[in-house]
């Protein structure tokens, strides 16, 4: 077999700028490079001869595939800058420079989890094509999009779909792969409900994980087109981002917690004189503190309102002592049905306000039963409504829809007693 090793080793030998061709004129670019440009003679027997084969056409293939065109030196080929184009022959063809590769963006374990996840998606839309990219929360029930870029389906952030229907909940039970270039080509996303109210060609999942791997949502991305094979190389930077907003995330929740504590401390000077709970300027310091967090994470939350039936009746014919006996009973029973990190406050005279931290839709329901079931133990009566959290209107939203939900019921039991 014909190599010149030209006084390098064997890795530096099989380089397409270490090969010389037979008079010094190397061969033109090729898939597979001609046997002419193996000129110095060696006793390798026919296994080395293949080997040595493969490696100068892998070569050459990725000089191919790389597009650029690259000179030999001189010194190489022996002959004249005047008389060697691109590979040793005359060309007029001018060079291209090679593409770069994007960078990847600058990250912190100090920043956000909202700002480490907005520059991650601005990152993937303009650097990895698909039409779709969010990072999303799985709040127990649904599929919440927190951060997304999105040009093919109109979805925002605060938007949802149940986490039953997804394709993210297949790929976390191992079903189906994290990066399906053609959807249709897997069976385990085949009968996906989100695949009949979307048209999805190519999917992307990953889990972001907390600390103790438990999972908190994925980095999702779709298109309506199918992408090529090769597009699951992408699979290991996709990997590479989501362990970065994993830790992020971890470092972000303990700061957060320790925020909390500190908060919780300072909030002890706004309660209520009679019942010991909030008081309003403390329930709006509660919601402002929380408002940022819950938008960052997409933590569920609730907020209930109570309001007590029949108080001023009370405080008219047996009097004012006797309403607040009835207050503070309430502010107990309120009290006893949650938990030390939900905040419960007195926010007016007969009402009170809780925020059931990390609590489902259907977790409030469990919560305002609970409630009813010790007002009748008590012998008291209120109506309650409740709201769950949502991004797109914040806790002043939230706050409103459980108001307009408390006093739809008012009227029902109004309605219901004088039927009676």
């Amino acid at each position: 077999m014909v190599v010149n090793l030209l006084g390098v080793g064997p890795r530096e030998a099989r380089r397409p700028e270490n090969l010389t061709a037979e008079g010094g004129v190397a061969p033109l670019l090729a898939t597979d490079p001609p046997d002419s440009c193996l000129t110095a003679t060696t006793d390798a027997g026919s296994e080395s001869e293949a080997a040595a084969r493969r490696g100068v056409a892998a070569y050459y293939r990725q000089a191919v595939a790389a597009g650029p065109v690259r000179r030999l030196r001189p010194a190489q080929v022996g002959v004249p800058i005047a008389d060697q184009g691109p590979w040793g022959v005359r060309t007029h063809r001018k060079e291209r420079s090679p593409v770069p590769a994007p960078e990847l963006p600058s990250i912190s374990t100090l920043m956000n989890f909202d700002e480490a996840s907005r520059i991650v998606v601005d990152f993937l839309k303009a650097h990895v094509p698909l039409g779709y990219w969010a990072v999303t929360r799985f709040d127990g029930e649904r599929q919440l999009y927190l951060e997304v870029r999105d040009d093919v389906y109109g979805a925002g952030p605060g938007g949802s779909h149940p986490w039953s229907g997804s394709f993210c909940v297949r790929m976390v039970a191992g079903e189906g792969p994290r990066v399906a270039p053609d959807v249709s080509a897997v069976s385990a996303y085949a009968d996906v409900p989100v695949g009949d109210q979307l048209d999805i060609g190519a999917y992307v999942g990953i889990p972001i994980t907390y600390g103790d791997g438990t999972l908190f949502g994925t980095l999702c991305g779709l298109d309506p087109q199918s992408q090529a094979d090769d597009f699951a190389a992408h699979e290991p930077l996709l990997h590479l981002l989501t362990n970065l907003l994993s830790m992020i995330l971890a470092s972000d929740l303990d700061r957060t917690e320790q925020a909390r504590l500190r908060e919780r401390a300072e909030l002890a000077a706004d309660t209520d004189v009679l019942t010991g709970l909030l008081n309003r300027r403390g329930w709006e310091r509660a919601l402002e503190a929380e408002e940022g967090r819950y938008r960052r994470f997409g933590d569920p939350a609730v907020v209930l309102l109570v309001d007590l039936d029949e108080l001023k009746e009370t405080n008219d014919t047996i009097g004012h002592a006797a309403g607040d006996v009835v207050i503070q009973s309430a502010a107990l029973v309120i009290s006893s049905c949650m938990r030390p990190y939900d905040y419960v406050a007195r926010v007016g005279g007969d009402e009170f306000a809780v925020l059931a931290t990390d609590t489902t839709v259907a977790d409030a329901r469990v919560i305002v039963e609970r409630i009813r079931e010790a007002f009748d133990a008590a012998d008291l009566a209120a109506s309650i409504g409740f709201a769950p959290f949502s991004i797109e209107t914040g806790f002043v939203g939230t706050v409103a829809a459980a108001d307009r939900a408390m006093y739809d019921e008012k009227r029902r039991r109004r309605a219901g007693n004088q039927g009676a």
